[in-house]
């Protein structure tokens, strides 16, 4: 697909099967956020309408079905409903319809109990292209339904040398491919949005002064997102993948695998608390971050729950 980086195994493989004739009816691609699923499904189907995969040749295609909504919760029945009625009706200008499900995660038990038997006996004529980060939350009777793609992320070869073509400098192209983690959504909005980028940059330094700051400092930033109004409880769960990063980058520190870190601008910082000594405390700090993630994920008390982390964090 003309454009799309990465995922080469994927891209060859709906490249054979369209050629040969021998898709499945269902897909489920499923990954880390910002890793070019949503991009790939809608290439995917634009091609598969009969287009060459380029953005905006199929938008507005009458045979290209979505289901979703501009809310952030879950998608409503009666929206489900209206796709399952949609994707039962014939093609209207082609072969082929194809019916899109963005953002799987959002759908209810009772979605899914409405959408099974479409997907047990689909229409010959439908293709589903459904996109999940945390597949594992979709009714395993689903999942079973469905022909699993799993997104890896982008070498930081690939991914820098993307960057460049778009007019980054080799240094920042490399060290946006590796602070990216892979995923070409981040690097190419940071490339594209530099305020982002330093943004990001801080939040990895304030947290690793948070590390060797006072309890009375760490417990002063809880109050800062302690609240839901101060910071969604989404964007506090990214803060935290990001500060799992900066743990990870100083346990490698610890271990003297400086390579291996990510956040190159936070060596200095990094390695002057890290002694070999720290091992068992940064591994302690991964472990206890962990342990933060499962209770916000459960909409346990956020203030308590952030406390305990840093009561217990010594690095």
């Amino acid at each position: 697909m003309t454009g799309f980086i990465g995922q080469e195994k994927w891209q060859q493989f709906f490249s054979v099967a369209i050629r040969d004739g021998a898709l499945h009816h269902a897909y489920l691609f499923s990954g880390s956020s910002h890793i070019g699923k949503k991009t790939f499904i809608h290439a995917l189907a634009r091609t598969l309408l009969g287009g060459d995969g380029e953005q905006g040749t199929t938008a507005t295609h009458p045979d290209l079905l979505v289901l979703t909504d501009e809310g952030e919760g879950t998608i409503s029945i009666e929206l489900v409903r209206q796709f399952i009625m949609s994707v039962a009706s014939t093609p209207l200008s082609g072969q082929r319809r194809v019916a899109l499900i963005p953002e799987a995660e959002r759908l209810t038990l009772q979605g899914w109990n409405a959408l099974l038997k479409t997907l047990e006996e689909p229409p010959t004529t439908t293709v589903f292209l459904l996109a999940a980060e945390k597949p594992q939350q979709l009714p395993a009777t689903v999942r079973s339904r469905l022909q699993q793609c799993r997104f890896v992320p982008v070498p930081a070869g690939v991914l820098s040398k993307e960057l460049q073509t778009r007019g980054a400098t080799h240094a920042l192209a490399e060290e946006l491919a590796a602070v990216s983690g892979g995923r070409p959504g981040i690097a190419l909005r940071w490339f594209a949005e530099p305020d982002h980028y330093a943004a990001y940059k801080k939040s990895t330094s304030d947290f690793l002064q948070l590390c060797q700051g006072s309890i009375a400092e760490r417990l002063a930033f809880t109050e800062t997102v302690a609240k839901e109004t101060s910071m969604p409880r989404a964007d506090l769960l990214r803060l935290l993948d990001t500060w799992t990063m900066v743990l990870r980058d100083g346990l490698f520190a610890a271990l003297g695998e400086q390579e291996l870190i990510i956040h190159r601008y936070l060596l200095p910082g990094v390695t002057e608390i890290s002694p070999q000594a720290a091992v068992g405390r940064w591994h302690d700090a991964l472990v206890s971050m962990g342990t933060l993630r499962r209770r916000l994920e459960t909409y346990g008390n956020r203030r308590l729950a952030l406390n305990t982390f840093f009561f217990t964090l010594s690095v």
